[in-house]
């Protein structure tokens, strides 16, 4: 059950947030489109799914749909759980534009916007199915719109950590009087060190929220690992190749680049 890893991923990065804008490397177009192809490839099955629902809905098919719910329920918890790390992903791309170190920021930046609202459209769509809940267990119901409002008030959180900068814009947050706030008591909070430890408390009471609230059931479990992934690749792209390969710790241990002239022919990756 991967969910809970796109959590901790939009956890550390946001955490990270203005160290990552400021030691930005170069990000390769090859890279970016794979953040893209990753996030398209899973929002197609997204969308495969919600489909399903309106096909058994329209037709008046309540087996169908009672099946619906007890095999998708996980995918639904996938669905609202990833807007957390798509909007602090859409908050660094647009920081990392801001900083103007590489021209490649400006694509990084384009690229995450365009997956904020794709990401976004298929929220809405969730909590359309949600509101209509039909041949919806109820408990089940109440577990995704409590796990749903909890989503949202800790994705305002991680935006507003990605940077204290007040002079930075906040525009990937659900509301954004309550990032603002949150943003404020961050930068109100003194020392770095204290921030930091304050942050990690605040990350331990997020994850005991989702490990309360989300189901044990299966999700795209294959299509979350390419998300994850190649979201970490825009940001560490030190430890990739351009095609999103991760390079070997062994090779780079050496301070040999790989693929490169100096390279062995079969490098060992690391684990």
């Amino acid at each position: 059950m991967n969910r809970l890893a796109i959590a901790d991923l939009a956890a550390t990065l946001a955490c990270h947030g203005d160290s990552i804008a400021k030691s930005q490397r170069r990000v390769s177009s090859e890279t970016i489109m794979q953040y893209w192809t990753a996030f398209r490839t899973r929002h197609q099955e997204w969308h495969k799914v919600m489909a399903g629902y309106r096909t058994a809905k329209n037709s008046g098919d309540f087996p169908t749909l009672h099946q619906w719910w007890d095999e998708n329920e996980g995918v639904l918890d996938d669905i609202i759980i990833s807007e957390m790390l798509t909007r602090v992903v859409a908050t660094l791309g647009s920081v990392c534009e801001s900083s103007l170190l590489f021209d490649c920021n400006e694509r990084l930046a384009a690229v995450t916007h365009g997956v904020f609202h794709s990401q976004i459209e298929a929220s809405y769509r969730i909590g359309q199915i949600l509101l209509e809940a039909t041949a919806a267990p109820l408990a089940m119901i109440v577990r995704l719109n409590r796990l749903r409002l909890g989503v949202e008030r800790w994705a305002d959180w991680l935006v507003a950590r990605v940077t204290i900068n007040p002079d930075l814009p906040i525009d990937y947050c659900v509301n954004r009087q309550r990032a603002q706030a949150f943003r404020t008591e961050l930068r109100e909070c003194g020392t770095e060190r204290h921030r930091t430890m304050t942050s990690w408390l605040m990350i331990a009471s997020m994850r005991e929220m989702l490990q309360r609230r989300v189901s044990y059931g299966n999700g795209l479990e294959t299509e979350n690992s390419g998300v994850i992934s190649s979201a970490l690749a825009l940001f560490r792209p030190d430890l990739f190749d351009d095609y999103g390969i991760p390079k070997s710790q062994w090779l780079m241990g050496l301070g040999i680049e790989w693929p490169g002239p100096k390279a062995p022919a079969h490098p060992v990756f690391g684990v």
